[in-house]
């Protein structure tokens, strides 16, 4: 990278399927995973510096149910940031977008599944969630961990 990504570089929510986001998906997850599992997100938040994509989230409204209610939630997927641009805030200042866009959609929570937890400090695992999944509240609602949950569906 030639210069240093700063937080007011331009960030795009945008739910098509640039050429530049699986590019920079396989140099984060690998071919196998990107061939295998990528897929657009309709409500994608990506993160330039100049006209190269240094970050990406992706987001789609899932709908879960908890105990007998459907609920939507943002699905959050395929989360990463360009190697050369790592511990910049980079994904931080693309989380915070992401969780913002979910907020104004009218969701409460958002789903992320991840092996490394360490990394999403604003997310915490629930007693009713498999291994791997985590939630954050986006408003005033607190997830209901003790309640029974299901995340089959439109997954």
């Amino acid at each position: 990278m030639e210069r240093p990504w700063q937080p007011h570089e331009r960030a795009e929510v945008d739910g098509r399927l640039p050429v530049t986001v699986p590019t920079l998906v396989r140099s984060v997850f690998g071919d196998e995973v990107v061939d295998r599992d990528f897929h657009g997100y309709e409500h994608a938040v990506s993160v330039h510096l100049g006209e190269t994509m240094i970050g990406y989230v992706g987001v789609t409204d899932r709908v879960i149910t908890l105990i007998d209610s459907a609920e939507t939630v943002a699905g959050i997927g395929f989360v990463c940031t360009h190697p050369d641009c790592r511990n910049r805030g980079v994904m931080t200042f693309a989380m915070n977008i992401a969780h913002e866009e979910a907020r104004r959609r009218g969701l409460s929570f958002a789903l992320l599944n991840t092996g490394t937890p360490r990394l999403y400090p604003r997310y915490r695992s629930a007693a009713n969630l498999p291994l791997g999944w985590l939630v954050s509240e986006l408003g005033a609602l607190a997830w209901p961990d003790d309640l029974p949950v299901n995340l089959l569906g439109s997954w």
